[in-house]
């Protein structure tokens, strides 16, 4: 079943408060040298599969809590930068880059403005009859996968490999 939320606002109090009630815990800020406070929040969730795509002329700090386990998180940096941030580890994300995420700790973006972020969160299990044909465990198997993930008219469309092994994945939902 394909769920769709869009949020459209310049108010951070009000898409803290939408995003919370439809997603998870949410807060969000304009970055401090902005006047102005745009932000555009597509939500689809299609069989356990998760995508948020986040766009903001204004850029944003976004703090996000992690309830979930048993996920693991691609983000994908369409324009401007991410700055990803957990209890443990910080990474910049530029334009045109992926971070692949383990674990389920809370989580912190600095976007830039016109920053654009595409963020799935994928069930660990989905993946582990791929992984399981290997000598790994699913989570020592994700590190080795490529993705490629867009919003489509009709829902989400991801194509996952192991460029290795020569096994390739498709979905749509």
């Amino acid at each position: 079943m394909l769920r769709k939320c869009l949020i459209e606002t310049t108010d951070p109090v009000e898409f803290s408060n939408l995003v919370t009630r439809s997603y998870r815990e949410t807060k969000v800020w304009p970055i401090a040298e902005q006047s102005g406070f745009d932000i555009r929040l597509q939500l689809s969730t299609v069989r356990n599969l998760k995508l948020a795509h986040l766009s903001s002329p204004s850029g944003y700090r976004y703090t996000q809590v992690c309830t979930e386990k048993g996920y693991f998180g691609l983000f994908l940096v369409q324009s401007g930068s991410v700055r990803l941030k957990s209890k443990d580890a910080a990474v910049e994300v530029a334009a045109g880059a992926a971070h692949l995420r383990l674990g389920s700790d809370d989580i912190e973006f600095n976007a830039s403005a016109g920053s654009k972020l595409l963020h799935v969160e994928i069930p660990v299990a989905r993946y582990a009859s791929l992984a399981s044909n290997h000598a790994l465990a699913p989570e020592d198997q994700l590190g080795g996968l490529e993705t490629i993930a867009q919003i489509e008219a009709h829902g989400l469309s991801s194509q996952t490999s192991i460029p290795s092994s020569g096994l390739l994945l498709l979905h749509s939902g």
